[in-house]
């Protein structure tokens, strides 16, 4: 009990309460706005901005350089530091455009569609807006001012989904989500002109970005493989199988990282701006990392088993019986994206303590056993082995960083092993009586809905009993 009211005193949990709001809405707005997409488009549209998708992501990892987790971590940032970054930003999304206005052509008849050279070029749009609000969003970050950040994010994505959404019904059309992807951004940047708070200027200091880039070049690495590997599947896949395919995988994606982006988000924000406060105290630091890891890892089971045996009716009641192709895709997702969540916590213990390097060489290792995987699965035209390579790698890459962030901490960590293995234990048995009932028809389609609420909310009760409560209590 202690324990829950220092959370409370420090304003922890407020924090977390408010970043679920905004960054949970903005989500859900677009989970919405994505499911009116998906009825008015076809799986080939969707595809295609896969395709824009994958360059908008790896554009904005590089635009950032690692230099927003250097601002967050560093204790004493001034302007200069915020200066620097901005200018940075802004400067290699610029670049990034001009090798999009320069590539789109070759790059529209490598899939044989000549109008994706103008998509393209949209797309390098969205990644400079991006650039001018990665520092804006570092702040509010930095300063713990998640309730303003909230608002904010909220009312941009509302009002970007009402124009997408009335665009698509006027004209229809791939461009009505380019529009939303424009829009987005656009808003939060006029918003914050408009306020004229936390002002920040494009300055570019050569010493303040020789202190953060040592550590924003690893990460830049680091993140920048991630985002390859996750995008890569969709280059391949449109490259060799078909855009159809890409759709299908595309759309299982969006809603499988509904839930996830919740925990991701939490962990990127939150949670690291809190654990790097206390990182100077070992005992304190360790309790709180064991105890988000577990709560998360306990959260993911029970999303994970839900969604995996209700993977087609969620698919068909939300976009349709033309989107079925997505229910293969969505319960293999389902299933790698257990470990990757689990992961990007564990990376907390390399970002905070800065031992980059070693997060670096494990994502080289982890891309280059998946590169292999993805060459295999392109020669013997295998689409089932792309999305096991995921499954393997996320599986490989959390094991792996858990065992070297023991040596890190100097701590012994063994208790996240067994916990995680009973997770997964229970989700696999829960998984597999649902299926064995559904295939004896011993359940019809309604009751097994009714049937997984109250199994997993058993689920949830009984491993909430597995987690230790501890006395630590933090100071202010």
């Amino acid at each position: 009990m202690k324990f829950f009211k220092s959370y409370i005193n420090n304003g922890f949990i407020n924090n977390i309460i408010w970043s679920i709001v905004g960054h949970g809405g903005t989500i859900f707005i677009n989970f919405f706005t994505n499911i009116l997409f998906a009825r008015l488009l076809t799986p080939e549209d969707f595809g295609m901005v896969a395709v824009l998708a994958m360059l908008v992501s790896i554009g904005s990892v590089l635009c950032d350089c690692g230099l927003s987790g250097a601002l967050v971590r560093k204790k004493n940032a001034g302007e200069v530091e915020y200066a620097t970054v901005l200018a940075v930003n802004v400067r290699v999304a610029l670049a990034i455009q001009i090798l999009l206005l320069v590539f789109s052509p070759f790059y529209g008849s490598l899939y044989g569609k000549a109008d994706m050279k103008y998509l393209i070029n949209a797309s390098g749009v969205v990644i400079l807006l991006q650039s001018f609000y990665l520092t804006i969003n570092v702040h509010q970050i930095k300063e713990l001012q998640f309730q303003k950040r909230a608002y904010e994010r909220l009312i941009a994505a509302l009002l970007a989904s009402v124009i997408a959404i009335v665009f698509a019904l006027a004209v229809g059309g791939i461009w009505s989500v380019i529009t939303y992807m424009i829009a987005n951004p656009m808003f939060l940047i006029i918003n914050h002109i408009i306020k004229k708070e936390n002002k920040i200027t494009i300055r570019y200091s050569h010493k303040a970005f020789q202190e953060l880039y040592p550590f924003g070049v690893n990460t830049t690495f680091s993140s920048l493989l991630i985002a390859l590997y996750e995008n890569i599947f969709q280059f391949v896949m449109a490259r060799y199988f078909s855009f159809v395919q890409v759709g299908y995988y595309y759309q299982a994606k969006k809603l499988q990282d509904v839930p996830c982006n919740l925990i991701n988000m939490l962990t990127q924000n939150v949670f690291y701006a809190r654990l790097s406060r206390i990182q100077d105290d070992m005992n304190k630091f360790i309790t709180l990392f064991t105890r988000v890891l577990d709560h998360t890892t306990l959260l993911l089971g029970f999303l994970s088993t839900f969604l995996f045996i209700n993977a087609e009716f969620v698919i068909v009641t939300l976009f349709g019986e033309k989107w079925e192709g997505s229910v293969y895709y969505i319960k293999l997702l389902t299933i790698g994206s257990f470990f990757l969540y689990i992961d990007l916590i564990i990376r907390l213990v390399f970002k905070i303590y800065d031992k980059t390097r070693i997060l670096l060489n494990v994502e080289i290792a982890k891309k280059i056993f998946q590169g292999v995987m993805i060459l295999i699965a392109i020669m013997q035209k295998n689409i089932e082995l792309l999305i096991m390579a995921i499954i393997v790698n996320n599986l490989l890459g959390a094991t792996v960083n858990l065992i070297l962030a023991r040596k890190i901490l100097d701590h012994n960590l063994n208790h996240i092993f067994f916990f995680t293995g009973k997770v997964i234990l229970f989700s696999s048995m829960l998984i597999a009586l649902f299926t064995l009932m559904g295939m004896q028809n011993i359940i019809n389609n309604k009751a097994y809905q009714l049937a997984c609420i109250p199994a997993l909310c058993g689920f949830y009760f009984i491993f909430s009993k597995n987690i230790k409560t501890s006395s630590y209590e933090f100071d202010q």
